[in-house]
């Protein structure tokens, strides 16, 4: 199954019925200890679903765009929350999320910094849990800057 396919929706599209999607690790991973984020990024889904927010989890294999439940999760996403870890490397899901017009809220990788910076919103891996939430929640609150955002992606 490839997102591919949803290329013309928006974060404005009824078909965008999860306001915020966490990219997780599997249970086990080698050293989540990588992923100083992943914690914050949890309180921050509780207290979105607490707020009444459409949130989901999905744990994330090494080709998302391959697992039929990620891609799907991900065509339905406004938004996306991810880190690129210790390594600095571009999220896994972060091209998937992207191309399926959905909003990635992440800590910069090092590398494709021209198009992070360009498609998707950056956070401090240092930022705390409250500060990433206010950052959601202002982009959940601006559906046409939200839209704006994700409208034109172009990956080379």
């Amino acid at each position: 199954m490839s997102i591919c396919t949803c290329a013309t929706e928006t974060a404005g599209d009824a078909t965008k019925n999860i306001d915020v999607l966490l990219l997780d690790k599997p249970n086990g991973y080698p050293d989540l200890a990588m992923f100083p984020m992943l914690t914050k990024w949890k309180t921050v889904i509780s207290a979105l679903q607490a707020a009444g927010k459409a949130v989901e989890t999905v744990v994330v294999p090494h080709a998302p765009a391959a697992d039929a439940d990620v891609a799907d999760k991900l065509k339905r996403a406004k938004v996306v929350l991810t880190e690129s870890g210790t390594a600095r490397y571009s999220p896994e899901g972060w091209v998937d999320a992207l191309l399926a017009k959905a909003l990635v809220i992440s800590d910069m990788p090092y590398d494709r910094v021209r198009e992070f910076r360009r498609f998707s919103v950056e956070v401090s891996q240092e930022a705390s849990a409250a500060v990433l939430q206010t950052t959601v929640e202002q982009w959940l609150g601006n559906a046409d800057a939200l839209v704006q955002k994700t409208a034109e992606v172009r990956i080379a």
